[in-house]
């Protein structure tokens, strides 16, 4: 292909990209909180894997923890990131964490996971192995994903737990349910990402929120997060709380819950919000004390700018356009911000990308389509927010959110959890820092032809296919 050709079919793509991939608020949503509005992660060919991949998984899960190092095991607190480039280290780097925690919980201990899609056999086999040592576990899935593909992993940890629960009493018994929708709402879906151990290793009261849900796609397709806490009973107990309210399966009264600890600096909750809760929308009210200029020294960037950061995965809907506005406000104001997105209302697009004094908002879309065929293959799935500045009179305040939440309408209706975190610089920047580096260096996706392009535009190819879109 000639250069002047090969340019051509590139510049045709990128403005395909700006206008065609762009997607608006669903009217569904607005009229009805019970419509989901998700695509499939990835297809079950794309996914599955063989008993032997699921062994060596687990292996991998496993690696390092025999001998004195099993005896010794203990989680490890803090933030994880995953990487879906890279070692299967790198990419495994949540999911083996979380599987790890599941091979050294002991007999009489109790694991609870909450996870959108459950979709790993490795995990699978780690959960019933954990039964037949006498472990206690619970597991709850959206019922969606058995009802738009075939779930043969949900259904053998399903059909396992039950089996193996012969002869044991009632009060030890294991299972995993399905939500129709919010377990806690009346609508929306169960998207929490959350996992409770009672002792793994020498570890105890061990809560797990994640942006990834517990299965392969989540390793080898999407960039996440997940924030372990280890020995705070306060905030175990308040997981575990909710995690029993969603296995009652009924709406419950003002859903909406959080709990702080540390003097208020760590806060974490749990939707369906309600009319009260989201008039106290914490990403809103923060965003809307934020000041551009004046960051105290070590603080802001170098010019004592207010430096903003957001992943959102998904923004979009009403709830979208209120934060975009907000960043829109900021930005126009001086503040140093960056948007890295997968799935942008085409209102928001407009919004952000439209002109002002500074121009338009930076944003970068991403997403990967690593074999040119029109699809994207892999992208960011974090929810996070962060604000390093100035905050009301603070200025070297520190602000983030993390969690499970997209900013999307169908999230106010869904069960989700969020952790944030007040004043808290070194998390609040190691996550700035993390959405900076991909922000530049993200990896570009394949060439495409012309033809796949002319697809895309016209609605035969789907780029979002692959996607998890809420």
């Amino acid at each position: 292909m000639s250069r002047a050709r090969h340019s051509a079919t590139i510049t045709l793509l990128s403005v395909m990209l700006t206008f065609s991939f762009l997607v608006p608020a669903s009217a569904a949503e607005a009229a009805s909180a019970r419509t989901t509005g998700s695509t499939t992660a990835a297809s079950t060919t794309a996914t599955t894997t063989t008993a032997s991949t699921a062994a060596s998984a687990l292996a991998a899960d496993r690696r390092g923890d025999k001998g004195k190092n099993k005896k010794r095991y203990r989680v490890r607190p803090g933030v994880t990131f995953n990487s879906a480039l890279g070692t299967v280290a790198k990419r495994r780097a949540i999911i083996s964490k979380i599987n790890s925690a599941i091979a050294h919980t002991g007999k009489g201990q109790r694991i609870r996971i909450f996870s959108w899609k459950i979709w790993t056999r490795a995990g699978v086999t780690a959960l019933l192995n954990a039964q037949k040592r006498g472990v206690k576990v619970q597991a709850i899935m959206d019922k969606k994903n058995t009802i738009v593909e075939n779930n043969p992993h949900f259904w053998r940890l399903r059909n396992g737990l039950k089996a193996g629960n012969k002869g044991k009493p009632r009060a030890r018994r294991s299972a995993a349910m399905l939500c129709d929708h919010s377990c806690r709402g009346k609508g929306g879906a169960a998207h929490s990402k959350f996992m409770l151990f009672s002792k793994a290793g020498k570890s105890r009261h061990v809560y797990m929120n994640s942006s990834a849900n517990w299965g392969d796609a989540a390793a080898n397709l999407q960039w996440n997060d997940m924030y372990t806490f280890v020995g705070d009973r306060s905030i175990y107990d308040a997981a575990a709380r909710v995690f029993d309210e969603a296995w009652r399966d009924k709406p419950v009264k003002g859903p909406w819950f959080e709990h702080s600890t540390d003097g208020g600096s760590v806060v974490v909750a749990w939707a369906p919000t309600d009319s009260k809760s989201r008039k106290r929308d914490r990403l809103l009210n923060t965003l809307r004390k934020v000041k551009c200029r004046g960051a105290a020294r070590g603080a802001g960037n170098a010019n004592g700018r207010t430096v903003i950061r957001s992943a959102p995965d998904v923004i979009r809907g009403e709830p979208g356009m209120t934060v975009a506005r907000q960043m829109r406000r900021l930005w126009n104001a001086g503040c140093d911000v960056k948007i890295g997105y997968t799935v942008m209302g085409k209102d928001v697009s407009k919004l952000l990308r439209g002109p002002g004094p500074r121009g338009p908002v930076p944003l970068r879309h991403l997403t990967q389509d690593f074999d040119g065929d029109g699809v994207f293959d892999r992208y960011f799935h974090l929810k996070a927010y962060t604000v390093n500045g100035v905050i009301g009179k603070n200025k070297k305040a520190t602000w983030m959110s993390a969690g499970s939440s997209n900013t999307s309408g169908l999230a106010l209706v869904s069960d989700e959890a969020f952790t944030y975190f007040i004043n808290r610089p070194g998390i609040t920047k190691r996550y700035q820092n993390h959405i900076n580096y991909w922000f530049d260096h993200f990896p570009q996706s394949s060439p495409t032809s012309r033809l796949t392009a002319r697809r895309v535009a016209s609605g035969e190819v789907d780029p979002y296919a692959k996607m998890e879109m809420d």
